[in-house]
Protein backbone atom coordinates (compact mmCIF):
# COMPACT_ATOMS: atom_id res chain seq x y z
CA UNK A 1 0.00 0.00 0.00
CA UNK A 2 2.67 2.78 1.40
CA UNK A 3 5.47 3.48 -0.36
CA UNK A 4 6.83 5.91 1.65
CA UNK A 5 8.66 8.91 -1.07
CA UNK A 6 10.72 10.68 2.14
CA UNK A 7 13.28 8.44 4.63
CA UNK A 8 12.24 10.48 7.98
CA UNK A 9 9.08 10.44 9.83
CA UNK A 10 7.59 13.74 9.36
CA UNK A 11 4.03 12.47 12.03
CA UNK A 12 5.20 13.20 15.65
CA UNK A 13 3.41 11.38 18.83
CA UNK A 14 5.06 13.72 21.32
CA UNK A 15 2.26 16.00 22.68
CA UNK A 16 2.65 19.79 21.86
CA UNK A 17 5.34 18.94 19.07
CA UNK A 18 3.84 19.79 15.69
CA UNK A 19 6.07 17.98 13.52
CA UNK A 20 6.22 18.04 9.51
CA UNK A 21 3.38 17.10 8.84
CA UNK A 22 1.55 19.69 10.96
CA UNK A 23 -1.47 20.61 9.44
CA UNK A 24 -2.11 24.40 10.45
CA UNK A 25 -5.67 25.09 12.03
CA UNK A 26 -4.91 29.59 12.08
CA UNK A 27 -5.59 29.32 15.52
CA UNK A 28 -2.25 30.40 16.68
CA UNK A 29 -1.98 32.34 13.62
CA UNK A 30 -5.11 34.83 14.63
CA UNK A 31 -3.99 34.87 18.48
CA UNK A 32 -0.21 36.11 17.13
CA UNK A 33 -2.06 38.64 14.59
CA UNK A 34 -3.97 40.20 17.33
CA UNK A 35 -1.38 40.51 20.04
CA UNK A 36 0.67 41.89 17.26
CA UNK A 37 -2.38 44.56 16.61
CA UNK A 38 -1.64 47.89 18.67
CA UNK A 39 -5.34 48.65 18.51
CA UNK A 40 -6.15 45.35 19.53
CA UNK A 41 -7.95 44.99 23.08
CA UNK A 42 -7.86 41.16 22.95
CA UNK A 43 -5.61 41.22 25.89
CA UNK A 44 -6.55 37.24 26.66
CA UNK A 45 -6.61 34.20 24.51
CA UNK A 46 -8.12 30.81 25.63
CA UNK A 47 -7.52 27.84 24.05
CA UNK A 48 -10.24 24.75 24.10
CA UNK A 49 -10.31 21.60 22.72
CA UNK A 50 -10.71 18.12 22.85
CA UNK A 51 -7.95 15.80 24.41
CA UNK A 52 -5.62 15.67 21.09
CA UNK A 53 -7.56 18.39 19.44
CA UNK A 54 -3.74 20.31 19.36
CA UNK A 55 -4.51 22.81 22.02
CA UNK A 56 -0.68 22.38 23.19
CA UNK A 57 0.70 22.44 19.54
CA UNK A 58 -0.92 26.21 19.02
CA UNK A 59 0.03 27.09 22.13
CA UNK A 60 3.68 26.36 21.97
CA UNK A 61 3.35 28.24 18.28
CA UNK A 62 2.21 31.39 19.78
CA UNK A 63 5.12 30.89 23.12
CA UNK A 64 7.76 30.43 20.89
CA UNK A 65 7.00 32.76 18.20
CA UNK A 66 6.99 35.75 21.00
CA UNK A 67 10.10 34.25 22.44
CA UNK A 68 12.28 35.17 19.07
CA UNK A 69 11.31 39.00 19.85
CA UNK A 70 13.44 40.83 21.73
CA UNK A 71 11.01 43.63 22.78
CA UNK A 72 8.76 40.33 24.64
CA UNK A 73 8.90 38.70 28.11
CA UNK A 74 7.68 35.48 28.13
CA UNK A 75 6.69 33.39 30.77
CA UNK A 76 5.13 29.84 30.98
CA UNK A 77 4.11 28.86 34.11
CA UNK A 78 2.88 25.23 35.38
CA UNK A 79 -1.07 25.08 36.21
CA UNK A 80 0.11 23.61 39.59
CA UNK A 81 1.68 25.48 42.23
CA UNK A 82 1.87 28.59 43.57
CA UNK A 83 1.80 30.99 40.19
CA UNK A 84 1.78 34.49 41.82
CA UNK A 85 4.56 33.84 44.15
CA UNK A 86 6.81 32.35 40.84
CA UNK A 87 5.85 34.89 38.75
CA UNK A 88 7.12 37.26 41.36
CA UNK A 89 10.37 35.02 41.86
CA UNK A 90 11.02 35.08 38.00
CA UNK A 91 10.09 38.58 37.08
CA UNK A 92 12.86 39.56 40.13
CA UNK A 93 15.28 38.40 38.55
CA UNK A 94 14.90 40.51 35.18
CA UNK A 95 17.64 42.93 37.02
CA UNK A 96 19.13 43.91 33.67
CA UNK A 97 15.75 45.29 32.52
CA UNK A 98 14.82 47.17 36.14
CA UNK A 99 17.74 48.21 36.72
CA UNK A 100 18.10 50.08 33.17
CA UNK A 101 16.22 53.11 31.80
CA UNK A 102 16.58 52.16 28.43
CA UNK A 103 15.55 48.77 27.13
CA UNK A 104 18.27 46.13 27.18
CA UNK A 105 18.74 42.60 24.95
CA UNK A 106 17.89 39.97 27.41
CA UNK A 107 20.27 36.48 28.09
CA UNK A 108 18.19 33.69 30.04
CA UNK A 109 17.73 29.91 30.01
CA UNK A 110 14.75 27.60 29.76
CA UNK A 111 13.22 24.62 29.33
CA UNK A 112 10.81 26.13 25.96
CA UNK A 113 13.14 28.28 23.94
CA UNK A 114 16.10 29.81 24.64
CA UNK A 115 14.82 33.16 25.13
CA UNK A 116 11.90 32.18 27.39
CA UNK A 117 11.58 31.03 31.09
CA UNK A 118 9.93 27.74 31.67
CA UNK A 119 8.76 28.72 34.86
CA UNK A 120 7.45 25.57 37.28
CA UNK A 121 5.99 25.18 40.77
CA UNK A 122 8.78 23.99 42.62
CA UNK A 123 10.40 27.43 42.97
CA UNK A 124 11.20 28.91 46.49
CA UNK A 125 9.04 31.76 47.73
CA UNK A 126 12.05 33.64 48.51
CA UNK A 127 12.64 36.80 46.26
CA UNK A 128 15.45 37.07 44.53
CA UNK A 129 17.05 40.61 45.17
CA UNK A 130 19.40 41.54 41.98
CA UNK A 131 18.39 44.78 41.78
CA UNK A 132 17.52 47.78 44.20
CA UNK A 133 14.71 46.91 45.26
CA UNK A 134 14.00 49.09 48.42
CA UNK A 135 10.64 50.86 46.32
CA UNK A 136 9.00 47.20 46.39
CA UNK A 137 5.96 46.55 48.57
CA UNK A 138 6.27 44.11 51.21
CA UNK A 139 2.94 41.76 49.81
CA UNK A 140 2.97 39.53 47.02
CA UNK A 141 0.20 40.76 45.54
CA UNK A 142 1.52 44.17 45.20
CA UNK A 143 5.27 43.17 44.25
CA UNK A 144 3.60 41.62 41.72
CA UNK A 145 1.81 44.84 39.91
CA UNK A 146 4.42 46.70 40.39
CA UNK A 147 7.00 44.26 38.82
CA UNK A 148 4.39 44.23 35.61
CA UNK A 149 4.13 48.33 35.66
CA UNK A 150 8.48 48.30 35.73
CA UNK A 151 8.71 45.64 33.37
CA UNK A 152 6.46 46.67 30.67
CA UNK A 153 8.01 49.88 30.47
CA UNK A 154 10.29 48.28 28.66
CA UNK A 155 8.89 45.51 27.11
CA UNK A 156 5.92 43.72 26.50
CA UNK A 157 4.52 40.61 28.79
CA UNK A 158 2.94 36.90 27.33
CA UNK A 159 2.12 34.88 30.40
CA UNK A 160 0.98 31.05 29.13
CA UNK A 161 -0.72 28.63 30.95
CA UNK A 162 -0.82 25.02 29.05
CA UNK A 163 -3.98 23.31 30.57
CA UNK A 164 -5.18 25.21 32.92
CA UNK A 165 -6.83 24.14 35.95
CA UNK A 166 -9.42 26.21 38.79
CA UNK A 167 -7.48 25.63 42.41
CA UNK A 168 -7.31 28.40 45.26
CA UNK A 169 -3.56 29.39 44.00
CA UNK A 170 -4.79 29.95 40.42
CA UNK A 171 -7.76 31.59 41.46
CA UNK A 172 -6.35 34.65 43.37
CA UNK A 173 -3.60 34.62 40.60
CA UNK A 174 -6.00 35.59 37.97
CA UNK A 175 -7.54 37.95 40.76
CA UNK A 176 -4.48 39.72 41.07
CA UNK A 177 -3.76 39.62 37.45
CA UNK A 178 -6.64 41.37 36.63
CA UNK A 179 -5.48 44.25 38.12
CA UNK A 180 -2.88 44.88 35.55
CA UNK A 181 -3.76 43.49 32.73
CA UNK A 182 -6.67 45.77 31.66
CA UNK A 183 -4.45 48.77 32.28
CA UNK A 184 -3.28 48.96 28.41
CA UNK A 185 -0.35 51.04 29.06
CA UNK A 186 0.89 47.70 31.27
CA UNK A 187 1.51 45.53 27.73
CA UNK A 188 0.75 42.29 29.48
CA UNK A 189 -0.79 39.45 27.72
CA UNK A 190 -2.28 36.02 28.16
CA UNK A 191 -2.73 33.10 26.80
CA UNK A 192 -4.18 29.67 28.40
CA UNK A 193 -5.53 26.31 26.92
CA UNK A 194 -7.87 23.70 29.06
CA UNK A 195 -10.47 21.34 28.58
CA UNK A 196 -13.91 22.96 28.40
CA UNK A 197 -15.23 22.01 31.66
CA UNK A 198 -12.01 22.92 33.47
CA UNK A 199 -12.32 26.63 31.80
CA UNK A 200 -15.78 26.75 32.59
CA UNK A 201 -15.42 26.35 36.54
CA UNK A 202 -13.53 29.67 36.27
CA UNK A 203 -16.68 31.59 34.98
CA UNK A 204 -18.80 31.17 38.17
CA UNK A 205 -16.60 34.11 39.70
CA UNK A 206 -17.44 37.19 40.05
CA UNK A 207 -14.41 39.47 40.07
CA UNK A 208 -12.67 37.11 37.05
CA UNK A 209 -15.10 38.68 33.92
CA UNK A 210 -11.99 39.68 32.50
CA UNK A 211 -11.14 35.66 32.17
CA UNK A 212 -14.51 34.73 31.77
CA UNK A 213 -15.93 36.84 28.87
CA UNK A 214 -13.09 36.56 26.07
CA UNK A 215 -14.65 34.32 23.18
CA UNK A 216 -12.93 31.04 23.41
CA UNK A 217 -10.68 29.65 20.57
CA UNK A 218 -12.03 25.66 19.80
CA UNK A 219 -9.58 23.79 18.05
CA UNK A 220 -12.10 21.83 15.27
CA UNK A 221 -11.42 19.04 13.80
CA UNK A 222 -8.82 19.26 10.71
CA UNK A 223 -10.20 18.99 7.11
CA UNK A 224 -10.03 15.54 5.93
CA UNK A 225 -9.13 17.04 1.99
CA UNK A 226 -5.84 18.50 3.80
CA UNK A 227 -4.85 14.88 5.41
CA UNK A 228 -6.08 13.49 2.21
CA UNK A 229 -3.42 15.53 0.84
CA UNK A 230 -0.57 15.02 3.17
CA UNK A 231 -1.21 10.80 2.92
CA UNK A 232 -0.96 11.35 -0.66
CA UNK A 233 2.18 13.26 -0.88
CA UNK A 234 4.11 11.37 1.60
CA UNK A 235 3.16 7.33 0.99
CA UNK A 236 2.90 7.57 -2.87
CA UNK A 237 -0.30 5.70 -2.73
CA UNK A 238 -3.55 6.65 -5.36
CA UNK A 239 -5.80 9.70 -3.88
CA UNK A 240 -8.50 6.96 -3.50
CA UNK A 241 -5.98 5.11 -1.03
CA UNK A 242 -5.43 8.64 0.28
CA UNK A 243 -9.03 9.42 0.71
CA UNK A 244 -9.87 6.23 2.44
CA UNK A 245 -7.36 6.41 4.99
CA UNK A 246 -8.24 10.07 5.80
CA UNK A 247 -11.37 9.36 6.22
CA UNK A 248 -10.35 6.38 8.86
CA UNK A 249 -8.91 9.59 10.88
CA UNK A 250 -12.15 11.73 11.03
CA UNK A 251 -10.34 14.80 11.29
CA UNK A 252 -8.96 13.80 14.40
CA UNK A 253 -5.68 15.51 15.25
CA UNK A 254 -4.14 13.13 17.58
CA UNK A 255 -5.26 10.22 15.26
CA UNK A 256 -4.20 12.28 12.04
CA UNK A 257 -0.80 12.09 13.87
CA UNK A 258 -0.42 8.80 14.87
CA UNK A 259 -2.05 6.93 11.92
CA UNK A 260 0.31 8.42 9.98
CA UNK A 261 3.31 7.35 12.26
CA UNK A 262 1.86 3.82 12.06
CA UNK A 263 1.73 3.44 8.01
CA UNK A 264 5.25 5.44 8.21
CA UNK A 265 6.56 2.58 10.44
CA UNK A 266 4.88 -0.71 8.89
CA UNK A 267 7.28 -2.69 7.58
CA UNK A 268 4.74 -5.07 5.20
CA UNK A 269 2.04 -2.76 4.68
CA UNK A 270 -0.30 -4.77 6.87
CA UNK A 271 -3.23 -2.68 7.54
CA UNK A 272 -5.14 -5.38 10.09
CA UNK A 273 -1.41 -4.19 11.99
CA UNK A 274 -1.59 -1.14 11.81
CA UNK A 275 -5.08 -0.78 13.10
CA UNK A 276 -4.11 -2.88 16.03
CA UNK A 277 -1.33 -0.90 17.20
CA UNK A 278 -3.29 2.28 16.63
CA UNK A 279 -5.99 1.16 18.63
CA UNK A 280 -3.70 -0.02 21.31
CA UNK A 281 -1.57 3.40 21.31
CA UNK A 282 -5.04 5.45 21.18
CA UNK A 283 -6.49 3.76 24.33
CA UNK A 284 -4.77 5.43 26.81
CA UNK A 285 -6.35 8.92 25.23
CA UNK A 286 -9.67 7.44 24.94
CA UNK A 287 -9.59 6.01 28.09
CA UNK A 288 -9.33 9.50 29.74
CA UNK A 289 -12.05 10.90 27.65
CA UNK A 290 -14.76 7.86 29.00
CA UNK A 291 -13.90 8.33 32.08
CA UNK A 292 -15.15 12.08 31.94
CA UNK A 293 -18.58 11.29 30.47
CA UNK A 294 -21.17 10.60 32.47
CA UNK A 295 -24.04 7.73 32.35
CA UNK A 296 -26.26 9.22 30.18
CA UNK A 297 -24.05 10.08 27.81
CA UNK A 298 -21.90 7.18 27.50
CA UNK A 299 -25.30 5.33 26.44
CA UNK A 300 -26.13 8.69 23.84
CA UNK A 301 -22.41 7.47 22.35
CA UNK A 302 -23.09 3.46 22.45
CA UNK A 303 -26.08 4.13 20.75
CA UNK A 304 -24.98 6.12 18.04
CA UNK A 305 -21.89 3.40 17.21
CA UNK A 306 -24.49 0.83 17.48
CA UNK A 307 -26.21 2.20 13.86
CA UNK A 308 -24.98 1.70 10.56
CA UNK A 309 -21.77 3.93 9.53
CA UNK A 310 -22.20 5.06 12.14
CA UNK A 311 -24.21 7.51 12.03
CA UNK A 312 -28.02 7.85 14.10
CA UNK A 313 -31.30 10.69 13.67
CA UNK A 314 -32.69 11.63 16.44
CA UNK A 315 -35.64 9.84 16.58
CA UNK A 316 -33.43 6.75 16.85
CA UNK A 317 -31.78 8.19 20.00
CA UNK A 318 -34.69 10.47 21.62
CA UNK A 319 -36.88 7.24 22.96
CA UNK A 320 -33.67 5.80 24.69
CA UNK A 321 -32.08 8.72 26.04
CA UNK A 322 -33.80 10.67 29.06
CA UNK A 323 -32.61 15.13 28.64
CA UNK A 324 -31.58 13.67 24.70
CA UNK A 325 -31.10 17.58 23.41
CA UNK A 326 -28.86 18.28 26.71
CA UNK A 327 -26.41 15.74 26.18
CA UNK A 328 -26.37 15.80 22.74
CA UNK A 329 -25.75 19.62 23.25
CA UNK A 330 -22.93 18.53 25.78
CA UNK A 331 -21.54 15.92 23.62
CA UNK A 332 -21.27 18.55 20.73
CA UNK A 333 -19.37 21.06 23.15
CA UNK A 334 -16.75 18.55 24.10
CA UNK A 335 -16.52 18.00 20.36
CA UNK A 336 -16.99 14.32 20.67
CA UNK A 337 -20.03 14.29 18.51
CA UNK A 338 -21.37 15.80 15.76
CA UNK A 339 -24.53 17.28 14.65
CA UNK A 340 -25.83 18.00 11.03
CA UNK A 341 -29.30 19.17 9.65
CA UNK A 342 -31.79 16.89 9.88
CA UNK A 343 -30.68 15.97 13.62
CA UNK A 344 -28.12 13.33 12.32
CA UNK A 345 -25.21 13.02 15.21
CA UNK A 346 -22.06 10.61 14.38
CA UNK A 347 -19.42 9.90 16.88
CA UNK A 348 -15.85 12.59 15.86
CA UNK A 349 -13.10 10.07 16.97
CA UNK A 350 -11.65 7.56 15.13
CA UNK A 351 -12.28 4.00 16.10
CA UNK A 352 -13.61 4.57 19.13
CA UNK A 353 -16.53 1.82 18.35
CA UNK A 354 -13.32 -0.41 18.58
CA UNK A 355 -12.45 1.15 21.72
CA UNK A 356 -15.88 0.99 23.95
CA UNK A 357 -16.03 -2.24 22.48
CA UNK A 358 -13.27 -4.14 23.91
Amino acid sequence: MTTNKIKSNPFTTTPGVAGDAYINPHCADEIIQRFDDPSSTNYVYKILGLRGSGKSVEFAKVINYYCNKEDWLVYTLAASGNPLQTMVDIMSSESAILSTPTSVSKTVTGEMEANAFFVNSNVSGKMTQNFDNSEIPASYDARFQYLCRRLSEKKKILIGIDDIAKTHEMVHFLSVLNSVILNKSNNIRLICTGLEKNIEKFNDIDHLSFFARPEPKYISSIDLNEIELKYYEYFGISKDEAKKLAEVTKGYAWGYQLFGNELFESKDNDLEEVFYRFDKKMASTYTLIWKELSPEEKQFIRIVLEQPNGIAERAVIEPQIKGYSQHRKNLIAKHILSFEKGGIVSVELPRFREFIGE
